[in-house]
């Protein structure tokens, strides 16, 4: 087995080409003989502290020592079925959907997406790649949605959406209680910067062709509604930007920085684990992390998956 994690833009990069980058690493892993499934998860929406949205890739051997898996039992051929049968197959006995519940985004069935990397065959599957890398490199042009599967070389993506019915924790929850250093407190200069950059703007840009346009972006919460999970917290947390974090503190009501322990409650680090780093390099540390509620969650599962594979 294998589980590997990326930002969710990796399932419609590169911008020239949608999801090339993605069917490659497919190609790759059906080459090495693993059949694959993948999820897009919010972890606030599974309960956890931080909107932090990335994709997640299970990839499964289809034969050890020339025997089929038990796991690889379990999604037969998908090309059999038609596309609500075959979602419903994934959704029943997939590894994600039994940790994360989820249901087909209906409001995008039209979405759906069909592949065959190997050979063109007539019905359930619409693409013809000839089991060619290169022509993959250099003819796929089509964005993947947010979760799916790839068994023998057949792809079957589409969009769902979470249906977990308990709460999230919110920033408020995670938030130390203590004194607060005054260090993390926010400067008048700084509230002013602060402002500027959480602020709707405007700005007209030339492209490279010498095309005008207006890039715009919304304004954001300042300071954060801490009834919400945290945001994604990004390696430049605590800097005066955009993405950075600004809480009231629950003792002096004034407005500063969450601290390095905060942000490792953000991901379910235990306290003061980047203890021993510089306060940048802890931000920066937690900003580049995952939440770890999830990959325990996930390294259980492979956990069973194992144990049912040497009976």
């Amino acid at each position: 087995y294998a589980l590997l994690e990326n930002v969710d833009r990796l399932l419609k990069s590169p911008t020239a080409q949608r999801g090339r980058d993605f069917a490659i690493m497919l190609k790759c892993l059906d080459d090495l003989g693993y059949d694959v499934e993948w999820r897009v998860i919010n972890a606030a929406e599974y309960g956890h502290a931080q909107r932090r949205r990335r994709v997640f890739i299970f990839a499964s051997k289809r034969m050890v020592n020339n025997v089929k898996t038990k796991y690889s039992k379990r999604i037969t051929h998908l090309n059999k079925y038609n596309d609500e049968n075959a979602i419903n197959l994934v959704q029943e006995k997939g590894f994600f959907n039994n940790l994360f519940p989820s249901e087909l985004d209906i409001k995008k069935v039209k979405d759906i997406v069909r592949i065959d990397l190997k050979s063109e065959e007539e019905g359930f599957y619409t693409k013809d790649f000839g089991n060619d890398i290169q022509k993959i490199s250099d003819e796929f042009d089509t964005m993947f949605r947010n979760s799916g599967i790839m068994k023998n070389g057949k792809i079957l993506s589409y969009d769902v959406i979470s249906t977990y019915k308990g709460n999230p924790v919110t920033l408020d929850e995670i938030l130390e209680q203590n004194e607060i250093d005054e260090e993390y407190f926010v400067t008048e200069e700084q509230d002013m910067r602060m402002k500027q950059a959480k602020g709707g703007k405007k700005i007209e840009r030339i492209a490279a062709t010498g095309h005008k346009y207006t890039y715009s972006e919304g304004s954001m919460n300042y300071p954060e509604d801490t009834s919400l999970p945290g945001r994604t917290m990004l390696t430049s947390e605590g800097t005066i930007n955009r993405s950075t974090h600004v809480v009231i503190d629950n003792q002096t009501n004034k407005k500063r920085f969450i601290t390095p322990i905060e942000a490792e409650r953000l991901n379910e680090f235990p306290d003061n684990w980047t203890e021993g780093m510089t306060k940048r390099q802890r931000f920066f540390c937690m900003g580049n992390a995952l939440v770890t509620g999830l990959i325990t969650t996930m390294g259980r599962e492979i956990d069973k998956i194992n144990s049912l594979e040497g009976k």
